[in-house]
């Protein structure tokens, strides 16, 4: 079967072998073509640098390099793919037929994501605002279709300017009623971004102080430069005071608002947990911002989890009577792993002779693209 292409490229695909491969050339564009035949069903992959112009510019974006339009493709726009797939099912009689988009690759960040479920997700990335590479981990921010700007940790997606119902989420169950806070002493875990420090100091009745421990400072730093609204409270950005007087203890490094009513720790938070413990200071509300539940507990992930339960651990020895701990868990495609932690939680707080209530909730997050699991752990 001879097909033409919109830039009148000769195709001719032969049904005389189960795999047939054909090498196409126009222009700058070199496309391998492969026919997968079944009983009942043909299967057509067309692989190559530039397949679809749609595809491309949004490659020539993330690369920042030249525009698209001087780069030759073999379908000009995603149109064209599906008017070759309606030729080619009314040439073999075909009942129904189903094109699939362009596969993007070697992107600086590959715009596929796994969600908790297993399902694959095209992020709609724009443009690369920044990449560093700290001590710690990759700090990247991307410009997105979609959700603003993104916060990408070790390719991970952290948060998105769209995403103020997580930071909510975390900070108490009932997103429509903002808790009073008044008089209480916070600690928040994590949290590098600044969204829920700043959406706490944004209550009518704001805690009477909060205390944030962040080990990364380039992440505070990315964010305060190239992300600012999501730390944006109504007294200025919550992060600014890392512009700021330092107090410099070596490997503690702490920054106070010019109120008093926060303050910034560059340190590692198990480090100030014990620290905690050991000078008999407690708190009315822990919130762990920090790494999500893994999908499964092998090599690193392991790591991850046991460093979980030992946050978990630290924190209710550290937590007042009638206290709550907050966290983020997992996406609800990972429920397995969410009923084991709640297991963990009961075991821990049985340990430590501590009579404890649990409550999870769940929120759809725009930019994680799925529902997203909370837990608040009351204790009694």
């Amino acid at each position: 079967r001879e097909e033409t292409f919109p830039n009148s490229l000769n195709v001719t695909i032969s049904f005389t072998s189960s795999v047939c491969s054909a090498f196409l050339s126009c222009g700058s564009v070199l496309v391998t073509s492969r026919l997968y035949l079944a009983k009942n069903v043909v299967t057509v992959t067309f692989e190559g640098e530039s397949l679809c112009r749609s595809t491309e510019f949004t490659t020539n974006q993330i690369r920042n390099e030249a525009d698209s339009e001087s780069v030759s493709c073999l379908f000009d726009e995603y149109q064209d793919v599906i008017r070759f797939e309606e030729n080619l099912c009314r040439s073999l009689k075909s009942a129904t037929s189903k094109s699939m988009p362009p596969i993007c690759r070697g992107l600086q960040m590959s715009p596929y994501i796994y969600t908790t479920g297993d399902r694959i997700l095209e992020y709609p990335f724009t443009k690369l605002i920044h990449h560093r590479v700290s001590k710690y981990q990759t700090i990247q921010i991307y410009d997105t279709v979609d959700f603003g700007r993104v916060l990408v940790l070790d390719g991970e997606i952290n948060i998105a300017e769209s995403d103020i119902i997580y930071t909510q989420s975390l900070r108490s169950s009932n997103t429509n009623q903002p808790p009073d806070l008044d008089g209480q002493k916070v600690l928040i875990l994590g949290g590098g971004d600044g969204a829920l420090l700043a959406e706490l100091l944004n209550l009518h009745t704001p805690p009477e102080h909060t205390t944030m421990v962040e080990l990364d400072a380039e992440v505070m730093e990315a964010v305060l430069e190239f992300m600012p609204s999501v730390a944006q409270s109504k007294n200025g950005n919550v992060l600014s005071v890392l512009k700021g007087p330092c107090e410099d203890r070596g490997e503690l490094k702490t920054y106070r608002s010019e109120c008093g009513n926060y303050e910034i720790l560059e340190w590692d938070a198990v480090k100030y947990l014990n620290h905690c413990k050991k000078e008999n200071r407690e708190f009315d509300i822990i919130y762990s911002d920090l790494t999500d539940l893994p999908l499964d507990t092998t090599g690193s992930s392991l790591e991850n989890l046991e460093f979980l339960k030992n946050i978990l651990g630290l924190s209710l020895q550290v937590l007042k009577k009638g206290g709550r701990w907050s966290c983020h868990l997992t996406g609800r495609g990972n429920q397995e792993a969410v009923e084991d932690f709640l297991s963990s939680v009961r075991k821990m707080a049985n340990q430590l002779s501590l009579e404890v209530e649990l409550e999870t909730c769940e929120q759809f997050v725009p930019s994680f693209m799925e529902t997203w699991v909370f837990l608040h752990v009351y204790l009694k």
